[in-house]
């Protein structure tokens, strides 16, 4: 089985979001090794076609961009035996409360050096950030605070498609930076926006904010993944396939047996209810899928050849199974999906 990323898709992905959102900077989060696709492959690209830097989820990920040269945000939390790192290599952490602060201040002290830090709101997310209401007191303490750089000041979306309560989140983070202004507080970088909130949301691509987070929306359509056909067997009427015996063969079926599994990302949930396409014609999973094989019908006079090529998503002929087709049996979302495809499958860039 191997994964396809389409590079030219991803810059035109990549432009298109810049294009709506001019004239704000477009930040590339790249977390989970850019989403399961190849972080170094998609870096190189989006650093080509102009993106302001990158985020991240934690140290881990963001020193493997250091390379690049562009700023790069830990959007997450940060551990202190982490600490040391992110100071000596200027990356940007986000300040979450006062005690984090404290130490971002008392690390960047010992190294004579200054921190890059923008505040985290917690505007309804629930996760991770300052309580929008008690941020303006706790911002005057923080900018304060020695050889910290207080450039910028972020929240995120729990569901954008809940207008009125997105719309209210708003609110509260430009009640904040209303009240940070009147204490003589201003910030460098403002953005609250992920892919979602871009689309959806007029407020967020125009003042005050300046940048905008692209995660999914940039990886629209970028990967297809394709596998081989290992054989193929008439099976009588009857006959049961796979684990747990889920499928038993109404009819004389040509019963296919695809080299992939849910070892390599096919989710579950695609047992007896999902399809690949193969010779442009789409083909329904036969029971359950398993470690490493999965069972496909095919017509019964079907000429095949052992290793013929089987798609499992992207397009054949002019059928397309897309990642959405899949969340929507899995019942998840497309982030899932990407992020469970296996390291075992081979990737590869065009």
């Amino acid at each position: 089985m191997s994964a396809l990323a389409d590079l030219t898709q991803l810059r035109n992905n990549f432009e298109t979001i810049r294009r709506r959102i001019a004239p704000l900077d477009l930040m590339a989060v790249v977390k989970a090794n850019a989403y399961g696709i190849g972080v170094h492959p998609v870096a190189e690209t989006l650093k080509a076609a102009g993106c302001a830097g990158f985020g991240v989820s934690c140290w881990h990920e963001a020193q493997d961009l250091l390379r690049y040269d562009l700023p790069v945000q830990i959007l997450g939390g940060i551990f202190p035996d982490e600490l040391p790192y992110v100071v000596q290599n200027n990356v940007i952490a986000g300040i979450t409360d006062l005690e984090t602060a404290l130490e971002f201040s008392a690390e960047a002290v010992r190294q004579n050096r200054t921190l890059q830090c923008h505040f985290k709101l917690d505007t309804g997310m629930g996760r991770l950030g300052i309580r929008w209401n008690e941020a303006p007191e706790l911002i005057r303490q923080v900018v304060s605070l020695p050889n910290l750089d207080c450039s910028g000041i972020y929240a995120h979306f729990p569901k954008v498609s809940d207008e009125p309560f997105s719309l209210e989140q708003v609110r509260r983070f430009k009640q904040v930076l209303s009240d940070c202004s009147a204490a003589g507080i201003s910030f460098q970088k403002i953005h609250m926006a992920n892919t979602d909130a871009q689309e959806a949301l007029d407020p967020v691509r125009s003042a005050p904010f300046n940048m905008v987070r692209a995660g999914l929306g940039l990886y629209q359509n970028v990967i297809s993944l394709k596998t081989k056909l290992v054989t193929a067997r008439r099976m009588p009427a009857g006959h049961s396939i796979g684990y747990e015996r889920t499928c038993i063969l109404e009819k004389d079926t040509l019963v296919g047996t695809i080299a992939a599994g849910y070892a390599d990302g096919l989710p579950l949930a695609l047992s007896n209810r999902g399809r690949v396409l193969y010779q442009g014609k789409s083909c329904p999973i036969l029971g359950r899928i398993s470690m490493d094989y999965t069972t496909i019908a095919l017509d019964l006079d079907t000429k095949w050849q052992k290793g013929d090529p089987v798609t499992l998503i992207g397009e054949d002929g002019n059928d397309r199974i897309s990642m959405e087709e899949w969340a929507d049996l899995k019942q998840t979302h497309v982030y899932d999906i990407l992020c469970s495809i296996s390291p075992r499958v081979k990737r590869e860039y065009r």
